[in-house]
């Protein structure tokens, strides 16, 4: 259960725009759960994830779709995150690589590779980001040959 305000925020959203829609549980199932019941509700071709922690840059959006518009090959696109830290480059790859909000994917793309691990082990140690990622390389490398 969020924390924050967010249940307002969206439903403020959702009286001006009827096709947001808030979801809620009342307990926490977990970031693979809850990004997959997003995309089971919803009917988009274009998926975005966003937590309610994180904001995307203002042109996010309209660059991850216009770039999938123009490339039917491509599956997914993504930005690079900015983080306002001092970090090792090697990690500012690695969240590049393995977060979900600097990205857009293909819904068709997220069915085939089933989506977020929902299990506890991925959400005991937070690795269903990193590993629809990784899922989702090697649907590209896959689709290459």
């Amino acid at each position: 259960m969020s924390t924050d305000n967010t249940r307002e925020i969206i439903t403020a959203w959702s009286e001006k725009h009827p096709e947001i829609k808030l979801v809620t549980y009342d307990e926490n199932q977990g970031p693979g759960f809850a990004r997959n019941e997003g995309v089971r509700k919803t009917t988009g071709s274009y998926l975005f994830f966003l937590d309610s922690d994180d904001v995307f840059y203002p042109n996010h959006v309209h660059l991850c779709v216009q770039h999938l518009l123009e490339n039917d090959d491509l599956g997914y696109v993504f930005t690079k995150l900015h983080v306002d830290m001092p970090m090792h480059e090697q990690w500012r790859h690695s969240l590049d690589e393995s977060n979900p909000i600097n990205f857009c994917v293909r819904r068709v793309w997220h069915d085939m590779i089933l989506g977020f691990a929902e299990e506890p082990d991925f959400r005991t140690y937070r690795t269903e980001d990193t590993l629809y990622r990784m899922c989702l390389r090697d649907l590209v490398a896959h689709e290459k040959n």
